[in-house]
């Protein structure tokens, strides 16, 4: 399952910059469209198997149970390393607008990002098992960093196709290794409510970065932003260093 992510920006990066480019916008929507269709379609066909609800006492507990500090350090944590990656999908995708790249040399960067993400969880789950999550976690906002910088100086396609590999590695490090320091922090009665949370940090991460990033490319400047996403993914950094795992039995 972890593996649709790279599997679907593989072909989307591949597939919509040469309908684009081939079809036409209005053509490339309506195909999206029609494809986005199938989302809910098949989501219908999958068969819910029943399972055993726990007793209400039990059910009372687990919203009962907190979550605790280095839970929610880890959660803004998340949310501002998300935040600055997408400030990278934004600006990447004006910045090489402005460079006069077309629109399949432009997709082709999701798809680079989609060939890296693919291995990931296997690789890092593996390694992180052995050299500490929280320091793959760790390792994953700083790549952030990086890619951003790189980002400030890009112009030519491989550049980008470096910064959008990056991107890639430090959000796929995000997800894979964050779910399992969740799992380390949180006692069972929590976990599911623990899971659900973070879970939504990428998505909170995409609404604010798009939002605030094309307001900061407005008003303040390209090299602003920069300075602004880096701060933004070093604060993710610095939120991790007092947590502490126990991993739970």
């Amino acid at each position: 399952l972890s593996l649709s992510g790279g599997v679907g920006a593989v072909g989307g990066g591949l597939g919509i910059g040469w309908l684009e480019e081939s079809l036409g916008f209005k053509v490339m929507l309506a195909m999206l469209a029609t494809f986005l269709l199938l989302w809910p379609i098949s989501a219908s066909l999958i068969e819910e198997k029943g399972v055993r609800r726990a007793e209400s006492e039990n059910a009372r507990q687990q919203k009962q149970a907190g979550l605790g500090k280095s839970f929610y350090l880890l959660f803004f944590a998340n949310i501002l390393a998300s935040v600055a990656g997408f400030f990278i999908v934004l600006i990447r995708s004006i910045s090489m607008n402005d460079l006069g790249f077309n629109s399949f040399e432009i997709s082709s960067t999701g798809a680079i990002g989609g060939l890296i993400a693919l291995p990931l969880p296997m690789i890092m789950g593996w390694f992180s098992d052995r050299l500490g999550r929280k320091t793959f976690l760790h390792a994953g906002y700083l790549v952030a960093m990086l890619s951003i910088v790189m980002l400030a100086f890009s112009n030519a396609l491989w550049h980008f196709w470096i910064v959008i590999m990056l991107q890639g590695i430090s959000m796929g490090n995000a997800g894979a290794i964050g779910n399992a320091v969740v799992t380390d922090l949180l006692p069972k009665e929590s976990l599911a409510r623990g899971m659900a949370l973070f879970g939504s940090t990428g998505w909170i991460g995409g609404v604010i970065g798009f939002a605030v990033a094309g307001w900061f490319l407005q008003n303040l400047g390209f090299t602003l932003t920069f300075v602004i996403g880096g701060i933004l993914a070093f604060g993710a950094v610095v939120l991790l260093f007092p947590i502490k795992l126990v991993p739970q039995t």
